[in-house]
């Protein structure tokens, strides 16, 4: 069988599959981390996305724009999948200094400093999982003071995020 006939037969088996699990119930499939997703597995979710209108499937898709630069194929896979008829992106957005001050607060029972929601925001540049686990760690670690000065620091270990977004 020559490749490209062995490749829409998997697709057309992954897309069969999916569709009969959804044939009794709505079926929500998750991708996540797409920008790490390499050619052959973006020119499957074109093929399920072409394929699956007349089902209770629907395909949810995420990726972090900071990774995917104009060159990235999953670029060249969200201009095609635009053309279909229900393709909908939306771009998500990490809390505000507000939303973080709020959610300091509720989690240590004191209202921050300015400063301090600055510091967390600009560590765990507004990725919701990573606020939530320096904002528990410090907590745990008694190194969150309502009044930080503005010449404190805080010892907050490095998260591994060097462009990523929420």
């Amino acid at each position: 069988m020559e490749p490209d006939q062995a490749r829409f037969r998997l697709f057309d088996a992954i897309t069969a599959f999916l569709k009969n699990a959804a044939a009794e119930q709505h079926l929500l499939f998750v991708l996540d981390d797409l920008h790490w997703a390499d050619e052959p597995s973006l020119l499957l979710l074109e093929f399920l996305a072409q394929n699956i209108s007349d089902s209770r499937l629907m395909i949810l898709g995420a990726h972090r724009d900071a990774e995917v630069s104009p060159e990235h194929p999953l670029n060249r896979t969200l201009a095609r999948l635009s053309r279909q008829e229900g393709f909908r992106r939306q771009l998500l957005e990490g809390p505000d200094e507000d939303d973080i001050g709020r959610f300091v607060a509720g989690e240590t029972g004191f209202s921050p400093s300015p400063r301090l929601v600055s510091l967390v925001r600009a560590h765990t540049e507004g990725n919701p999982f990573f606020l939530a686990e320096v904002v528990r760690l410090l907590t745990e670690r008694g190194d969150l003071i309502p009044d930080l000065a503005a010449t404190d620091q805080l010892a907050i270990p490095q998260c591994g995020m060097s462009s990523a977004k929420g």
